[in-house]
């Protein structure tokens, strides 16, 4: 054979190898016009729930980064569990971040086949740089052959993004995991996916301290429990801008120790190397000898001895995150708090429970 024949073939060989990357693959798209509207998902997720016929491995959805090219969005697959929140408690299937990308691009999600069934495919911002995705309120005749619906902050929304949904399998890929088994393993071992395993909402929060301004309630452990079993009115509250905790439910949850002199409303928590000792209505604190101002001092509220949240924390050396809810707060405590903080599917499950609650 000449050369230039063998060359030829090989060049066909490698084009018929490109096409059939995705086995039997044809693209659905959603938006059924140009008129564009971007959603912001920096402070709220959006999920497109889809009732697929026969398999598919992928969706691409074109995201705004409001012209600086930066910012993170991860998108993530689900398992549909007969509603929107419910399912977003659930396991994430299979995960992707998509890190500074171009204004306006179309990001495609990639991941491994998925059988036929209903699944959800999130979307949601990382970090504190604006992103997006672009919507229309029409869907394309293709889609329509589908049931599709477009969530957005946890409600029904009547745009569609603008995007496609590829159908088919990918071999590169293999075969979706649909398993909902707590106990068991997702792998999500490619270099297509999130740094991030894939967990349950419970997963997420687990090594967190959550609680509520107002709420009696807080999670430890990923489990709901009273603050106080005694009284029901001791809850985290905010005075003159600063947030007040009660000392014993947090130092006995973050390890330390709490010791406490009646006569002298003197407060001393200790936790490995550090000592911390504080007095009811004195705006100073010891911090292993050393004197601290304290812009809020200890008081007794409801018989139940509360403290400053960040000066605490802060000595303790304990990260915080603080998310403001209209005159409340959403407090998370532990090391792993900033990782919540910017996961709002956990933010947006964490307040809706805490509202149905009160």
């Amino acid at each position: 054979m000449k050369l230039g024949k063998f060359l030829s073939l090989i060049l066909v060989i490698i084009m018929a190898l490109s096409f059939c990357m995705v086995v039997n693959a044809e693209d659905i798209a959603i938006a059924g016009s140009n008129q564009q509207t971007a959603l912001d998902l920096t402070t709220a997720p959006a999920g497109v729930y889809i009732n697929m016929s026969e398999s598919f491995c992928s969706a691409s959805f074109r995201c705004p980064s409001w012209s600086n090219n930066i910012g993170i969005i991860h998108m993530g697959i689900y398992l549909w569990l007969g509603d929107y929140q419910t399912t977003i408690e659930g396991r994430e299937l299979y995960g992707k971040d998509f890190v500074d990308f171009a204004d306006g691009a179309s990001l495609k999600f990639e991941f491994p086949t998925a059988p036929a069934g209903e699944y959800l495919i999130l979307m949601q911002g990382r970090g504190t740089d604006t992103v997006g995705v672009w919507t229309c309120s029409e869907v394309s005749s293709k889609a329509k052959e589908i049931e599709l619906t477009f969530y957005y902050k946890g409600a029904i929304n009547v745009t569609f993004p603008h995007g496609t949904i590829v159908t088919g399998k990918n071999p590169t890929l293999g075969e979706l995991n649909i398993s909902q088994n707590p106990g068991e393993m997702i792998d999500i071992g490619t270099d297509k996916t999130s740094e991030l395993p894939a967990r349950t909402f419970e997963e997420k929060i687990s090594e967190s301290i959550i609680m509520y301004t107002g709420s009696p309630l807080a999670y430890v452990n990923a489990q709901s429990k009273m603050i106080d079993k005694y009284n029901k009115w001791v809850t985290p509250y905010v005075d003159s801008g600063y947030t007040l905790l009660p000392v014993r439910f947090v130092t006995e949850n973050l390890g330390a120790t709490l010791a406490w002199n009646d006569a002298t409303q003197h407060i001393t928590i200790t936790k490995d190397d550090i000592v911390i000792e504080l007095s009811v209505g004195v705006n100073f604190m010891s911090v292993n000898g050393e004197i601290r101002a304290i812009d809020m001092a200890p008081k007794i509220v409801n018989t139940r001895t509360m403290v400053p949240l960040r000066a605490v924390t802060e000595a303790l050396n304990i990260p915080i995150h603080w998310r403001q809810d209209g005159e409340n707060g959403l407090i998370i405590i532990g090391e792993t708090c900033n990782d919540l903080g910017y996961d709002v599917s956990v933010i947006g499950t964490l307040l809706a429970r805490y509202k149905l609650a009160n």
